[in-house]
């Protein structure tokens, strides 16, 4: 299953993945999301994928989310929390997908809320 809120006045989507086995199905849910509401591409996204996924996302899944991503007016962030030692190479790649993003990982939702308040200060 997968969680959401949408907080309106932060500009964030907090989206918890945790529950969700397959990569596909989040990538699938994100796309949806974005062609729905785009201007969601241009807020932070906090997202929580420490429930480890029973397979991986391929590149293909990352560059269809990637297409569907207007081009973001301003930096935005995305917040994965894992404990997944090497997603940070996954990040990587992202910020060479979504133009104007990046993405960071961090281990706790209290460490991304920390870190999304370093971020948001230093682009103010």
């Amino acid at each position: 299953m997968i969680r959401y809120d949408l907080d309106e006045a932060r500009k964030l989507l907090n989206l918890d993945l945790r529950e969700v086995r397959r990569a596909v199905i989040a990538m699938t849910w994100a796309i949806d999301l974005v062609q729905r509401d785009p201007g969601v591409a241009q807020w932070d996204w906090i997202i929580d994928f420490r429930g480890a996924f029973d397979d991986d996302a391929e590149v293909s899944h990352l560059s269809r989310l990637a297409a569907v991503f207007p081009p973001v007016e301003n930096p935005a962030w995305s917040l994965l929390i894992s404990r997944d030692p090497y997603l940070y190479l996954l990040a990587q790649a992202m910020d060479g997908l979504f133009p104007n993003r990046k993405h960071l990982v961090v281990t706790t939702p209290d460490e991304a809320d920390l870190a999304l308040r370093r971020v948001r200060g230093a682009t103010a």
